[in-house]
């Protein structure tokens, strides 16, 4: 597969469980990366699109780290496809296996926030039964991980995204929005989400009809933010 990210013509190698989802290549494509971003994070970095891109605009070394054995091994192989093998580091491992105090300059994530269940596809799981799972660790690690001015780079659904930005408020992040997409909700949301909770969604603004009613199908917000220290911004 070739994608076009932000100019770069980028070669995927893809599995049935590990590929870019309509928020990562919104992320990859809405990422801003500054002439002092030397070192980065790709959070559950799936099949490597995010680190890739990273490593394409200019950034001289990227962490890729993931659970998933087989998301790393095809993010190596599609880091090497596309000439940044030798400045693509891929973990295979828990996000606190990360380390405190790594220094990053850009931390970036697309956060898995929709809640485990029989019908979750692979490359929507890992956020256990309340959906949190990878939030609370991001939430944990974020301070930790960064330099004293980095910064990271999140894609959130409409559907999570208070809940997310209260917990990072909540230890001392500020967001600002990027920019921001309206997608059509995927074929297995209804096997995730409840009636009730759908149409709560739709009554709270987080989701919108696609026509004159829900049964016409619904889309979702993804908006890339801003993480920094509040601090820092004064």
């Amino acid at each position: 597969m070739r994608v076009y990210v932000q100019g770069h013509p980028i070669e995927l190698r893809l599995t049935g469980e590990v590929r870019p989802t309509v928020f990562s290549l919104f992320l990859a494509n809405g990422m801003k990366v500054s002439e002092g971003d030397r070192l980065a994070c790709d959070l559950g970095c799936g099949g490597g699109i995010l680190a890739v891109t990273l490593a394409l605009l200019g950034v001289q070394e990227v962490v890729a780290i993931d659970r998933s054995e087989a998301a790393c091994v095809l993010a190596a192989e599609n880091a090497h496809r596309n000439g940044v093998g030798d400045r693509v580091e891929v973990i295979h491992g828990e996000l606190s296996e990360l380390g405190p105090d790594r220094d990053f300059d850009l931390v970036v994530s697309n956060p898995p926030t929709m809640p485990d269940g029989p019908q979750t596809p692979g490359f929507a799981a890992a956020s256990g039964a309340s959906g949190q799972t990878f939030v609370s660790l991001l939430t944990d690690g974020l301070a930790s991980w960064l330099g004293s001015s980095g910064r990271a780079q999140v894609a959130l659904s409409s559907l999570a995204a208070a809940d997310v930005l209260e917990s990072l408020s909540a230890v001392g992040f500020a967001a600002r929005s990027q920019a921001t997409l309206l997608a059509p909700f995927r074929n297995f949301y209804a096997a995730v989400y409840d009636s009730d909770e759908v149409d709560r969604f739709v009554a709270d603004g987080l989701a919108v009809a696609n026509g004159e009613s829900v049964d016409a199908g619904l889309s979702e917000f993804i908006t890339v933010y801003e993480l920094t220290a509040a601090a820092a911004r004064g």
